[in-house]
């Protein structure tokens, strides 16, 4: 018998995929999602990805290379995979955080609170967001009812008797204790 030639069996061509990455910045602030996701933070040419944003202090816009016609304001966009993209979602950084003593968070221009068998003042008071501004050392200062009353203070920085402070670098809480 003579063989008979064979020709290989047809390798199907793999439909061409494109990267798409989406991060925020700053770093941090908030998150990116993929609807759908990938494994491999590849897509088929023409697949509809939603692109959403969520950040923690408000969203600035889209930069990087988003299709045309997209709005970069939009948080949340539909890109149909043409080419390798790369999307920056671009987030508010915080311009303060909110102080808590026990359990109650000042409000605008609050600078005491009574507290079981005293109060306590601050340094300064919360803007008209009710938020001290980023980095700001806030001094506090623990005044008992009577002079028999001892301060103890926790999620605080610093502390020297009836006196903390705390650096606003983020929503601090904090105790002040007044007791016999």
């Amino acid at each position: 018998p003579t063989p008979t030639p064979t020709t290989p069996a047809p390798v199907p061509t793999p439909d061409p995929t494109y990267p798409l990455a989406a991060n925020v910045e700053p770093a941090g602030l908030g998150r990116v999602g993929l609807n759908p996701a990938s494994d491999d933070g590849r897509y088929p040419v023409g697949k509809r990805v939603r692109v959403t944003a969520s950040c923690d202090h408000g969203f600035e816009g889209w930069t990087g290379d988003l299709p045309a016609g997209t709005d970069p304001l939009a948080n949340s966009i539909i890109v149909a995979v043409d080419q390798k993209r790369s999307l920056v979602a671009r987030c508010a950084e915080p311009t303060g955080f909110p102080l808590t003593i026990n359990g109650e968070t000042l409000d605008p221009g609050q600078l005491m609170l009574f507290v079981l068998n005293g109060k306590v003042t601050v340094s300064q008071s919360p803007g008209p967001d009710g938020k001290l501004d980023v980095g700001s050392r806030v001094l506090l200062q623990a005044t008992p009812d009577q002079a028999c009353f001892d301060v103890t203070w926790s999620g605080v920085d610093t502390v020297d008797r009836m006196f903390a402070w705390v650096e606003m670098r983020e929503d601090r809480v904090v105790e002040a204790a007044i007791e016999r």
